[in-house]
This record gives C-alpha cells, sequence and structure tokens, in this order.
C-alpha cells in the first residue's frame, strides 16, 4: 500500500515555493455546505494556508489552468471521495492533476472517504459507480479510472459517523506533515498567554507564598492550577530562573532566557524546531508573559555545565573522563547543527548535561562576550564563530575557571601546549591523562585562532576526538 514515501520532492522539500498548504478537491453537491465547510474552518483555525475554490469560480473557459496551478502549489492535497464525486468531470480532471504531482514533485495526499467505501471507489460500484457511469466512453476514463485506484492505495480516513473526530484526524495529518515550522511565529508571539504546547500547569498564572527553600537550593511554589509532579524553581545567575514541572507525563524544564530582542527570539525558536539530534536539546514549546520569554526543554537531570563546573559548595566535579565525554559531545551537537546550515550561542550555560553526564546543546540564550569571536561584535552568528566559542568552552573544561575575553591566548602561547598540566582544574586533583590535555589544548588553539580562515571545521574538530578515543 501506498503510504505516501518519500520523494526527492517532498512536500516539505526546501527547494521549492509553495502558496498553499493544503488544497481541497471535493464534490460540492456533497460535501462543500457541511462536512468541507467544517474542515475548511479547522484547518483555517490553526493558520494552515487553504485553496478552496469557490462555486463562482466554475465560470470560464480556462478556470482548469488555475486550479492546476494552485494543485501544483499546495504542499498536500485533501480528496474527499464521496457518492456523486464519480459523476463530476472537475473533480475528476483536478484529481488526476493531484497524482501527477504526486508523482513528479512527491506531493503528499489525504483521500478522505465520505460516506462511500474505498472499495467502491476502487471498482466504480455501487452508488459511487452510479455516477462514474455517466461518463461513458470518455477518452480519458482509463486515466480517472487509475487516479480513483491510487487513492484507494493510500491508507486513508473513512468518514461514517463522527464527523468532527474525522475532521480532526485530517487537521492532525495535515499539520504533522507541514512540520513544527508551518506557524507564524511573529503573529502568534503577541497571542500567547500561556503555553505553546498543554502543560500541566499555566505559568503565566503562577504565585508564590512565603516560598521554603531546601538543601539543595530549590524553591517549592504554589500555582492556582496545580501540576501532577510538584513544580520547583532554581535560581541560575546567568539565566534568572528555572522551573521544572510536567508535560504530558514526562518532566521538563521552563527557563527564562534573555534574547537580545524579539526577532532573536524568534529566530531561536525557528531553529530550535528544526534540530534533531542526540546532542541537542529537545524544545517542547515557549512562553511569553509579560515580556519575559521562557523555553519549555526537556529535563536536564545533572545541571548546566556552568553550574556544576562553578559550584561555589564544591558539592559537584566533573571527572576527567566526564569532561572529554561533555566536549566531544558538544562538537558533534555543532557538527550536526553546522551541517545543517545551523547555528548556536555556545557557553557552558548553554550545556545541559543528562544522565553519565551526556552533554547536550541548548541555543536558550545569548552566549557571554567571552565567548565572542573577535569578529562577532554582537552581529550574525557564523560557523567559524562558533569554533571560537567550542575553544573556549574547552578552556572552561580543561581548567575549571570562567574564562574572560581573551583569555586563551594569555594562559596558553601559541603551540606551547607541553606545560598543559599546570593549568588543569585543581579539583582534579592530577587525575587526567596528560595526552589527552595536550590533544584538547592543542584543538583549542586552534579553534580560538584570530583569523577564521584559520580555525578548523567542527567536522574536523570531531575528526580529532574519533582519533582521540580511539587509542
Amino acid at each position: 500500500m501506498d503510504l505516501n514515501g518519500d520523494k526527492s520532492w517532498s512536500s516539505s522539500s526546501p527547494y521549492y515555493r509553495w502558496k498553499h498548504d493544503v488544497f481541497l478537491n471535493f464534490r460540492g453537491v456533497d460535501t462543500r455546505k457541511n462536512f468541507v465547510s467544517h474542515l475548511y474552518a479547522a484547518l483555517i483555525g490553526q493558520r494552515i494556508k487553504v485553496f478552496k475554490d469557490e462555486k463562482t469560480i466554475r465560470i470560464g473557459r480556462n478556470i482548469f489552468l488555475s486550479i492546476s496551478k494552485a494543485i501544483e502549489e499546495s504542499r498536500i492535497s485533501v480528496v474527499v471521495l464521496s457518492q456523486n464525486y464519480g459523476e463530476s468531470v472537475n473533480c475528476l480532471t483536478e484529481l488526476e492533476k493531484i497524482f501527477e504531482c504526486k508523482r513528479s514533485m512527491g506531493r503528499y495526499v489525504i483521500p478522505v472517504f465520505y460516506h462511500v467505501q474505498p472499495s467502491e471507489v476502487k471498482r466504480q460500484s455501487g452508488c459511487f459507480g452510479d455516477g462514474f457511469a455517466v461518463h461513458g466512453n470518455h477518452m480519458k476514463l482509463s486515466i480517472w479510472r487509475n487516479a480513483l485506484i491510487q487513492a484507494t492505495n493510500i491508507a486513508g480516513i473513512e468518514v461514517h459517523g463522527n464527523e468532527s473526530d474525522c475532521i480532526e484526524r485530517i487537521v492532525e495529518t495535515v499539520m504533522r506533515e507541514l512540520g513544527p515550522r508551518r506557524f507564524p511565529l511573529r503573529s502568534l508571539l503577541p497571542k500567547a498567554s500561556a503555553y505553546w504546547c498543554s502543560l500541566n500547569f499555566l505559568m503565566a498564572n503562577r504565585h508564590t507564598r512565603a516560598p521554603q527553600a531546601d538543601t539543595a537550593g530549590n524553591v517549592s511554589t504554589n500555582h492556582k492550577k496545580k501540576p501532577k509532579k510538584e513544580t520547583t524553581e532554581v535560581y541560575d545567575p546567568l539565566n534568572k530562573s528555572v522551573h521544572i514541572g510536567s508535560l504530558n507525563k514526562e518532566v521538563v524544564v521552563i527557563r527564562e532566557i534573555n534574547p537580545e530582542s524579539e526577532s532573536s527570539f524568534l529566530k531561536e525558536l525557528l531553529v530550535r524546531s528544526r534540530m534533531k539530534h542526540a546532542n541537542v536539546a529537545k524544545l517542547f514549546g515557549y512562553c511569553i508573559r509579560d515580556n519575559r520569554r521562557f523555553l519549555v526543554e526537556e529535563h536536564w537531570t545533572q545541571g548546566t555545565l556552568h553550574q556544576i563546573l562553578h559550584d561555589d559548595a564544591g558539592n559537584s566535579v566533573i571527572s576527567w573522563t566526564q569532561r572529554v565525554t561533555i566536549a566531544y559531545d558538544v562538537a558533534k551537537g555543532l557538527q550536526y547543527l553546522h551541517n545543517q546550515n545551523l547555528f548556536a550561542h555556545i557557553d557552558s550555560s548553554n550545556v545541559l548535561l543528562f544522565g553519565n553526564f551526556n552533554a547536550k546543546i541548548s541555543t536558550g540564550s545569548s552566549a557571554s562576550e567571552s565567548y565572542w569571536a573577535p569578529e562577532y561584535k554582537g552581529r550574525e552568528l557564523t560557523m567559524k564563530g562558533n569554533v571560537y566559542s567550542f575553544g573556549v568552552l574547552l578552556f572552561e573544561l580543561l581548567t575549571g575557571n570562567k574564562p574572560s575575553k581573551g583569555i586563551v591566548k594569555s594562559v596558553l602561547p601559541a603551540g606551547k601546549v607541553d606545560n598543559v598540566g599546570s593549568l588543569v582544574d585543581p579539583k582534579l586533583n592530577g587525575e587526567f591523562t596528560s595526552r589527552e590535555a595536550k590533544k584538547l589544548a592543542f584543538t583549542m588553539l586552534l579553534a580560538t585562532m584570530d583569523q577564521p580562515s584559520d580555525r578548523p571545521d567542527m567536522n574536523t574538530i570531531v575528526e580529532y576526538f574519533n582519533k582521540l578515543l580511539a587509542v
């Protein structure tokens, strides 16, 4: 059975510009004033761009040219097959064009069987067959038969009872195929008073009454709508506050961030929605309230790298092996982003640590100036700028010290890595591998070269780590 398999020209292909998200193909006499009308409203309600021709559009000899163009410019076609669908030349001609676009451009097709059985459509039998029979020996009869058979070979949606449930399924299928990037974030943000996703508590309505701090530094808070799990607030000097709660039975972190501007926040959301990698933190949603902005991310169990490295109480010390693994994880995350032509603000507060100290990148807030490449100066991020920031992160992992502007050059002149042992974090009590320390220092020096062209790319750096860890 054809399940709208992947094509080189997929419906989500970045190489094709579409005008409409959905093209609705339907028999007006059967569905225009009921099912299709409700479906159209549901799609529009989700900010999905829909092409639905009106009755008056049928006037004119060349009208199919505009319909054909609309089909080509639509990412998805929803085909509503009803009892009288088969008698309409217009419907069948549109269907022919829809499957032509599916074959040539990989367009996605969702067949909907409205009070007809797929078998009736496939064989042109029953009430559906009665309508189709009016075409006699039409020259396109075999083409239309083939298009109808193709429609039945796709896993579709049958409507025989509760229409609202079926409409909901269609909308969900459309949204899943369109993906998370289809929403116009600029229009959504001013209206977003609560989370994008269905949180089990409302951050916007949070209030506190005599918060009690526990020994771990957590602050319990009360909520107007109580979460399934207790929600705590953890103070993070770089990111103001971090709230931990539950979302669909999964523990999540709600982190307040300080974007440079609204445009940078929009870019953050657009970029994060495209990230899918083991070393990039998942973004579940966002919140904006009273000019405060929050990201809803997967829960990091160990904290941020900044919190652990600079724990003044000395309760946590990251071992040498863990530091090398963290550096490797961040390198792989950046390699993935750069291969997708994406970038991230990199510093220790944006490196999240999970079980076994596995690291994932979060791009939640701007990096501190000590991580900026000389050429950056607050402008657009670049790949080589990210490489420089990674070099500074290596310094922080190596020494355990908070970096300052240009610190790498001042403590480790170019090419002089033999005495790097004196720079290694004293909290490790000498428990590190000299060979690995020299390799990390060498990589750090290359990554922080003044000229961007002198810095290696992340593919090269990951290869350094592959060789280092293979020994």
